[in-house]
């Protein structure tokens, strides 16, 4: 039974799409997802100043570095715990350069894969 529910399911995406699909699903490349990373900013501001405010969501993105983290692992890339808190940050900062108009939804992507490559090989 359970190999046909995994043979219908299909196999898991290897690490390096997973992680991509992951990161890229960060990044703000429409009006919904501007306004979530708009909603999701407030709200962490808020956290800065309300540190009490941390047990409502603000773990999420230490979910999403574990997540990446065993991707890494899996794909034998070193020091995943580092690299997936590296390429996190790198999706936040491209998320911020995104909102403040620094660069567009496209480059802020060509960068995030740049990293990827570098990582990936």
């Amino acid at each position: 039974m359970r190999k046909r529910s995994r043979a219908a399911a299909g196999a898991p995406p290897p690490p390096r799409e997973f992680v991509t699909a992951t990161l890229l699903a960060v990044l703000p490349t429409d009006p919904e997802g501007v306004r979530i990373s708009r909603t999701w900013a407030a709200f962490y501001s808020l956290v800065l100043a309300e540190p009490d405010l941390i047990r409502h969501g603000a773990r999420y993105p230490d979910f999403i570095e574990r997540l990446l983290a065993e991707q890494l692992r899996l794909a034998a890339r070193p020091e995943p715990e580092l690299t997936a808190a590296g390429l996190l940050a790198l999706a936040n900062g491209l998320t911020s350069s995104i909102l403040g108009g620094q660069r567009d939804a496209a480059a802020a992507e060509a960068v995030l894969r740049h990293q990827l490559d570098l990582i990936f090989g």
